[in-house]
């Protein structure tokens, strides 16, 4: 019985965390670029609810990209507003102004399972599950 509460209170506690990625794009400051930026490149994190996101159409003022946050998820679809705060907290954490939102990829898996034991052998079905991947664009302002 204690190993069944430890178990699940393990589970409990850590959560279902997402794997946030960032890969940085390593895109440098042209002169011209540094000059309007005027110091923004060495600005370090910022406030998650500074952070604006972009869905519909991109930023009318001028930015440089940052590098691309992807947000991997399992077999359900997370809550909306989850993947937000998600993208936020983590273009935060690397002092981006936005995040422009790219389109999700998603990948569908087949694969056999054995379902039902009988005299004559195993049962085998077609499991299916689909995985999506949130990709967004983190930006800095240069004005």
């Amino acid at each position: 019985m204690r190993w069944l509460f430890l178990i699940l209170s393990t589970a409990l506690l850590s959560g279902c965390g997402y794997n946030v990625q960032y890969s940085p794009l390593n895109n440098p400051l042209s002169a011209d670029e540094a000059a309007i930026a005027n110091g923004v490149a060495a600005r370090g994190p910022v406030q998650a609810s500074d952070v604006t996101l972009f869905l519909v159409q991109r930023p009318e003022r001028r930015y440089r990209e940052l590098g691309i946050i992807t947000i991997p998820t399992g077999q359900s679809l997370p809550n909306q507003e989850e993947i937000f705060q998600l993208f936020r907290q983590k273009a935060a954490e690397v002092g981006a102004d936005g995040v422009i939102i790219m389109d999700t990829q998603t990948a569908i898996e087949t694969y056999p399972t054995a379902t039902y034991v009988y005299d004559w052998g195993l049962f085998y079905q077609d499991t299916i599950r689909s995985r999506s991947i949130f990709r967004g664009m983190a930006i800095q302002f240069l004005e």
